[in-house]
């Protein structure tokens, strides 16, 4: 496993702006004496899904090669790291994930002002254009490889710098700078589905997917995919996000064999997706149960478009517990 490189701690602190990233807390990391000479270096890079299995959220899947990454890491005072991790029920991957968000809009707010959000502007490159379907939003010209951005719906909006959201847009990579090569297909994000936040640096192109979560009652982070422009697109890396739910599956399973009458969409809808976050950590055996359900009298119309969509999720947490 590799260790945190400079890169990785410069880009962390950086963001974090060298203070604790526990909600309220916001503590400078470097502690000069009185005369403003000596500095004392107090923060830790703790780490949202432990190093191992039996560490704090270490039972959440993720690729080794990605524990000591930048997403995966949070910049903390020595009490606030202690606290996370000797209470992880109380802080959890998701709870880790806002938290280092929120800490970090934070900083940007007191750096560069009240209003992150900014209107997109690009005049497309024409030679690029051509390739697309729609509009050119977004070309990143790397080394490796030239990234870019086709779009059939909105604008993106910039949340953070060089970090950006939207949704009905499809990228792709020509793997070196040569444009007279077929593109590759990297990802396309449909309008239907919630928007997507993404970034594409000089090592690779980041996407985050959302997902309703009945746990916060709203959207949250469900999966990240890594593109590295060196590497084949059949070997990209996903990151599941979401963490999974430790409850039995027997009684959501009990509950879904309604018998026939009136039905409340709404509340199997909600236990459609308390079943998929039970099923992240045993995807296998849970699409099991998800293909029995298609055959129940209620499995139509709304429902029957929910359980498609958890069931896709299991797919991807299976896709990611092989890689």
């Amino acid at each position: 496993m590799k260790s945190i490189t400079s890169k990785t701690r410069k880009i962390l602190w950086g963001r974090a702006g060298a203070r604790c990233s526990f909600k309220g807390c916001q503590v400078e990391l470097i502690q000069f004496d009185e005369k403003k000479i000596i500095g004392a270096i107090i923060g830790e890079e703790a780490h949202i899904i432990a190093q191992e299995k039996k560490g704090p959220r270490g039972q959440v899947p993720i690729e080794t090669e990605r524990v000591n990454l930048y997403e995966n890491l949070i910049l903390l005072c020595p009490t606030h790291h202690t606290i996370i991790d000797q209470q992880p029920e109380s802080y959890s991957v998701q709870a880790l994930h806002e938290m280092k968000k929120e800490h970090e809009a934070w900083v940007d707010r007191k750096l560069v002002g009240q209003n992150l959000s900014q209107e997109f502007h690009y005049v497309p490159d024409p030679v690029y254009q051509s390739f697309c379907s729609h509009r050119l939003i977004h070309l990143w010209k790397y080394q490796n490889a030239h990234i870019f951005c086709d779009s059939y719906g909105g604008n993106p909006t910039e949340i953070l710098p060089g970090i950006w959201k939207g949704s009905g847009l499809v990228f792709y990579r020509f793997p070196k700078s040569a444009i007279n090569m077929s593109a590759e297909y990297l990802f396309d994000t449909s309008e239907a589905q919630p928007d997507v936040e993404y970034r594409c640096d000089a090592d690779a192109l980041e996407i985050t997917t959302f997902t309703y979560d009945p746990r916060v009652d709203g959207l949250t982070p469900f999966y990240t995919m890594r593109f590295e422009h060196d590497r084949p697109i059949n070997c990209r890396l996903l990151t599941i996000r979401l963490a999974p739910d430790i409850s039995p599956i027997e009684p959501i399973l009990k509950y879904l064999q309604l018998p026939r009458g009136s039905v409340d969409i709404k509340l199997i809808e909600n236990y459609l997706y308390r079943l998929r976050n039970i099923g992240l950590s045993i995807p296998r055996k849970t699409l099991e149960y998800m293909m029995g359900l298609r055959n129940c009298w209620w499995c139509d119309g709304a429902v029957a478009e929910s359980l498609t969509d958890v069931t896709g999720h299991l797919k991807i947490a299976l896709e990611a517990e092989n890689i």
